[in-house]
């Protein structure tokens, strides 16, 4: 049976990859627009009744990206039970996922 901490970080992990999933399909659509200004992305912290945005441009997107376990959350959103901050800032911060080995 998984303990309270794992299936914590088990939930939390299901929410960022949705959110996630969410944000490459916008990601992908404003490539396909152009879009050249801040862009209404997800949070992607692991709360799942989190509806905030934060704007960001394409090119903060891929950097974020480049790490796939690094998630872009609006500041506060951290869970630090399940993940740590890498990069805070005025309109997001990125966390990090550790790595599962085994």
């Amino acid at each position: 049976m998984p303990s309270a901490s794992e299936s914590q970080s088990t939930r939390v992990a299901e929410n960022e990859a949705t959110f996630r999933r969410a944000n490459e399909a916008l990601y992908r659509r404003f490539q396909e627009l152009g879009t050249v200004d801040l862009a209404p992305f997800l949070c992607e912290c692991g709360d799942h009744r989190c509806t905030q945005t934060i704007r960001l441009n394409l090119e903060e997107y891929e950097e974020v990206r480049k790490q796939p376990g690094h998630f872009v959350i609006v500041p506060g959103h951290e869970i630090l039970e399940v993940e740590r901050v890498v990069e805070a800032g005025e309109r997001y911060d990125v966390v990090e996922k550790p790595s599962r080995t085994g």
